[in-house]
């Protein structure tokens, strides 16, 4: 269900929508600079991942990825939890738009858990100063 303008309060920044819509819906999401250690239960990362000029239309695409991970002994839960997050993201379309684009399950020495990412954008008008 995409955003329902009557009711949604965007905050500062698209980091900040994805951070807060992802916690309202009870997940553990963690910015890039929290320590996290061991992973002992499912969360998401939300990092800003770059900006680029769109090549045809006087646009800035923002770009932001979710890094999903589940314990080591929990891989069966990857995917499902995967799909999961991508559905609650869905209700910040059109504002921030699924790349479609999740990379290969990567598996993490140190934080002791299984991952992917999932990378999405936001459009904004390029402002030429």
């Amino acid at each position: 269900m995409p955003i329902d303008p009557s009711t949604f309060e965007p905050t500062e920044s698209r980091w900040g929508d994805i951070f807060s819509l992802l916690k309202s819906k009870g997940v553990n999401v963690k910015s890039p600079t929290t320590k996290v250690g061991v992973v002992t239960e499912s969360l998401v990362i939300v990092r800003m991942s770059g900006v680029m000029q769109h090549t045809e239309y006087s646009t800035d695409d923002y770009s932001y990825e979710l890094v999903i991970c589940v314990p080591e002994s929990q891989y069966s839960k990857l995917e499902p939890y995967v799909v999961q997050i991508r559905d609650y993201m869905k209700e910040l379309y059109p504002m921030v738009t699924d790349d479609r684009n999740v990379s290969t399950s990567m598996f993490d020495e140190d934080f002791r858990a299984h991952y992917v990412t999932a990378s999405y954008t936001n459009h904004r008008k390029f402002n030429n100063y």
